[in-house]
């Protein structure tokens, strides 16, 4: 049998029955087919309810499960943060890092003194982050002594080389 609806406010057909469903009408969307009088709910016939009681009664097909997200190593922690490890206060800072003046004194003054100041300047903030607060004030105050004892020795090297030209006549 074919039938007709008000689509969009327009007659629409023809149509079967099972379109129809797959169109989405609902119960109370006008239909009509040859031999009626007028327009009626497409819930009072037979044909098209039964689909629609078919359809509603029918199991809904599950969801795909989501594809797993890969997980990179560089986003992934390499170790375990402390359980309980107190986080750092809301107003609190994060001790200076020095990182800059760690590199600038390594390259100027005195290399090892100057890349210990840079490894200690690295682990000020991972420390930061993780709520050890104690590590990273510990690894800030002594990437500052590094930068400080790096930069006494190139001052003391250059004089002291600078003295031994000058006795040398340079």
């Amino acid at each position: 049998m074919e039938y007709w609806t008000i689509k969009d406010g327009h007659h629409a057909g023809p149509f079967s029955a099972m379109q129809l469903a797959d169109m989405g009408i609902m119960p109370d969307t006008p239909v009509w087919h040859e031999g009626l009088p007028d327009w009626v709910p497409a819930s009072q016939i037979a044909e098209i309810s039964a689909i629609m009681v078919a359809r509603q009664n029918a199991p809904q097909p599950m969801p795909a499960p989501a594809a797993p997200q890969p997980v990179y190593a560089s986003h992934a922690p390499l170790r375990p943060e402390p359980q309980g490890a107190p986080a750092p206060a809301p107003g609190e800072e994060c001790p200076p890092v020095y990182l800059g003046w760690s590199i600038v004194a390594m390259l100027l003054c005195c290399m090892p003194l100057g890349v210990l100041a840079i490894i200690f300047s690295a682990q000020v903030r991972p420390a930061w982050r993780s709520g050890n607060i104690a590590k990273a004030r510990r690894a800030s105050e002594r990437a500052q002594w590094c930068i400080i004892l790096t930069m006494s020795v190139g001052l003391v090297l250059s004089i002291f080389c600078g003295v031994f030209r000058g006795a040398a006549g340079i």
